[in-house]
């Protein structure tokens, strides 16, 4: 094998080592969102319509939003650590840190305004009010999705890229299973997004125990050396 092609192979395994790790925690997130709707259809099918128009609503305006912040981390981290400086990451980290506060108002705004907003819309009119209540409940996971995809894409700049799997395997088997009790127990399609708040702050502590057990806080949320 030539030199070139002993390369490009090199660099073929670096770029899968990261993408299957990607695509593992997306089709995680994934599965569990189309499996907790077929949980309302089967123990609360009136909810239906609103379950998935609120999925569909909160998601947009809130998760979405704080995800396309998060998404730069990846790229300042990347260039920390290539760069030897993966001590700076913790200016990263803070400022993705205050731009999720933001998000989460402007998350808590839009579950406010949907009502008028859907409204506009010409969407039905029973659907409004639990679409709000939905999108309210949903405004506290994102936080927790955020913040979880924030430290976990730093620890994967620095081809730590399991810790990301795990903690999302572990969010979306909480949220799995949280949402098939509390449809079960009958707290109706509201349960989903309760077990999703659940699921993604048991994410955070999982990435943020992790990294304290491993002492990896200085090249993941401490500040830049002076």
């Amino acid at each position: 094998m030539t030199v070139a092609g002993g390369g490009a192979l090199k660099e073929l395994r670096l770029v899968v080592s990261i993408l299957v790790p990607v695509l593992l925690q997306l089709g995680l997130n994934s599965t569990v969102k189309s499996s907790t709707l077929a949980f309302v259809g089967h123990y609360d099918p009136e909810a239906i319509a609103s379950a998935a128009l609120g999925n569909m609503y909160a998601s947009i305006t809130g998760y979405s939003v704080g995800v396309g912040i998060t998404m730069a981390v990846g790229t300042y981290s990347a260039q920390n650590f290539g760069r030897g400086a993966a001590k700076e990451n913790g200016v990263v980290v803070r400022n993705c840190l205050y731009a999720h506060m933001l998000c989460f108002v402007f998350a808590l705004f839009m579950a406010g305004a949907s009502p008028a907003l859907l409204r506009a819309c010409k969407q039905p009119e029973e659907l409004l009010e639990p679409v709000r209540q939905f999108a309210l409940v949903s405004a506290f996971a994102w936080p927790g999705n955020w913040v979880f995809m924030c430290l976990s894409t730093v620890l994967s700049s620095q081809n730590w890229q399991i810790v990301g799997v795990i903690g999302q395997a572990l969010a979306s088997a909480i949220s799995f299973a949280l949402s098939f009790w509390f449809l079960a127990s009958g707290t109706g399609f509201l349960g989903i997004a309760f077990a999703n708040v659940v699921g993604a702050w048991a994410s955070v502590a999982y990435v943020v125990g992790h990294i304290t057990w491993r002492g990896e806080q200085s090249v993941v949320w401490r500040g830049a050396p002076a």
